[in-house]
């Protein structure tokens, strides 16, 4: 299997990284994956996302309001227990990101892992929470994502891995990606759904969702 990697959390100068959008690319080129900038900032022939963070119900709707049909695909930040149950909720959020509530609790639970697989709203595993934390925080990052793979595997959610990036040193090649998620113990087709069909398969949908073409789903009109 020659590993993939479309990487859809990816931040820049322009939201919370350091580094320039031309400096990603550069380097997400050299290492053979494809990324998003999930900085709220929509540019010609670049993946763009956006990430809101609502507080409550009321900002929740607003956001989704404002910005779904701006960008490429739209992340909820979740990380309360009434954000991550709205954003699972609503087919209009692509990924659940940073779901945790606390150290130990992924913030995923039996019945948000449910409304996740009805409303096709995949969760995030994002690898920085490995990469950058330290012992007993790598620990509890390590517990929350086994979690996670646990009930994607009985209840039948999309995963969806990011690197979470916020420089060119901390993006991932495919390979880097593939072995780690191996050590995670994920199997060969569980890592090329996360890593590479999910994404794609969220960017084809609002793709053909936005294509005015479309008069309902598998209904294009011609020419």
């Amino acid at each position: 299997m020659k590993p993939r990697f479309v990487d859809l959390h990816v931040h820049t100068i322009q939201s919370h990284g350091v580094d320039t959008p031309s400096r990603m690319l550069y380097t997400a080129k050299e290492l053979g994956l494809e990324i998003g900038f999930c900085d709220g900032v929509k540019a010609e022939g670049v993946i763009s996302g956006k990430g809101i963070r609502p507080k409550n119900k009321k900002e929740f709707k607003r956001l989704i309001q404002k910005y779904r049909e701006n960008f490429d695909y739209l992340v909820a930040h979740g990380g309360s227990a009434e954000i991550n149950k709205l954003a699972v909720k609503d087919v209009r959020i692509d990924i659940l990101a940073h779901s945790s509530i606390n150290y130990r609790d992924s913030g995923i639970n039996v019945a948000l892992a449910k409304e996740a697989e009805k409303n096709g709203v995949a969760i995030e595993i994002n690898l920085r929470d490995i990469i950058c934390s330290r012992r007993v925080e790598r620990v509890n990052a390590l517990r929350r994502i086994k979690t996670k793979i646990m009930l994607k595997r009985k209840y039948g959610f999309d995963l969806i891995v990011v690197s979470g990036a916020k420089s060119r040193y901390e993006l991932r090649s495919p390979r880097q990606v593939y072995e780690l998620l191996k050590l995670l113990g994920l199997n060969d087709d569980e890592i090329e759904d996360a890593t590479y069909n999910v994404p794609c398969i969220i960017l084809e949908h609002n793709k053909e969702r936005k294509d005015k073409r479309n008069i309902m789903p598998g209904v294009k009109v011609k020419g």
